[in-house]
């Protein structure tokens, strides 16, 4: 993440659209985000979930085929950084993040001194509900900066900024 975004909250980011038939063509296709971080689709392909990490919130938007845009539904406020987005195979959206910025800069520019906070949520029904269930709520002990989280088969996998191997949380839900 770059720090500067983070604590400036500026809209700097943009979502691209590329392709490549001889030579690659991107464009722009939604503009001003605050720290664009992550992005995730459901499984039929008409919504788009994109993080926008400064502003704690994960926007929402209708993809048209036809031409590819996007229209903006609405946002899902998360109390943390969001981070990386994952649908799992019931379209919900499980979502990671850093729920305390300033412990997460310092765990990133020492992981060995500094642990980060990590939270993990999920949205049961983001297309038309913004509530959301708590999976994992850490103080850093069990692993730090949480960056990505995943559901399977009643267990949740989560990865951090730079801990080694990953947590298994079994028997969720």
């Amino acid at each position: 993440m770059h720090t500067i975004e983070v604590f400036s909250k500026r809209p700097w980011s943009n979502l691209l659209l590329c392709s490549k038939k001889n030579e690659w063509q991107c464009s722009i296709v939604v503009d001003s985000i605050a720290l664009a971080n992550g992005i995730g689709c459901s499984f039929d392909f008409k919504t788009i979930y994109v993080a926008a990490t400064a502003e704690k919130r994960i926007r929402v938007y209708e993809r048209h085929y036809e031409n590819n845009s996007l229209t903006y539904i609405r946002s899902l406020y998360v109390p943390f950084l969001v981070d990386n987005i994952i649908l799992n195979e019931h379209d919900q959206i499980i979502v990671a993040g850093h729920p305390n910025a300033l412990l997460y800069v310092l765990h990133a520019n020492n992981r060995l001194q500094h642990r980060a906070p990590s939270e993990v949520v999920i949205f049961l029904d983001p297309r038309s509900n913004s509530t959301f269930e708590n999976l994992l709520l850490t103080n850093g002990e069990l692993l730090s900066a949480s960056t990505v989280g995943g559901t399977y088969k009643q267990k949740l996998l989560v990865g951090g900024f730079a801990d080694p191997g990953i947590l298994l949380c079994q028997d969720l839900m």
